[in-house]
């Protein structure tokens, strides 16, 4: 929902700066109020990551949103221009990866366990 609403911002205003601004703007309001929620009780607003409470979602929206207006500082730069073949790559094949990276979570779960390892396990 916040990404059809930021896009039909932008579509209404076609000004990427002022864009950027807001998503600033708001991640910068949305981030402290889910952080602050968080916790306040953890346990109810970000239990895991798939049965979230309000203030883990702002928290991952506002988050998000500063991500994406740091992304946009670096489109100018060096780094961009480097991985640039790889955005594209990873945009023209969005639903591909995503559907992929599901699959592995959900088949991993599925053989391995819900909550069995400890953090470093589970990224080797």
């Amino acid at each position: 929902m916040v990404g059809l609403f930021l896009g039909q911002r932008y579509v209404q205003s076609k000004d990427l700066d002022q864009f950027h601004k807001e998503c600033l703007i708001l991640g910068v309001i949305m981030t402290p109020i889910g952080a602050g929620l968080m916790y306040w009780d953890y346990e109810y607003h970000f239990n895991n990551f798939f049965h979230m409470g309000f203030g883990g979602i702002t928290y991952l929206i506002g988050f998000n949103l500063l991500l994406f207006w740091l992304a946009s500082l670096f489109v100018n730069t060096w780094i961009y221009k480097v991985f640039l073949p790889f955005y594209t790559y990873c945009s023209r094949h969005v639903t591909s990866i995503y559907l992929l990276h599901w699959v592995l979570i959900c088949w991993g779960m599925a053989i391995i366990g819900y909550q069995t390892m400890d953090q470093l396990q589970t990224l080797g």
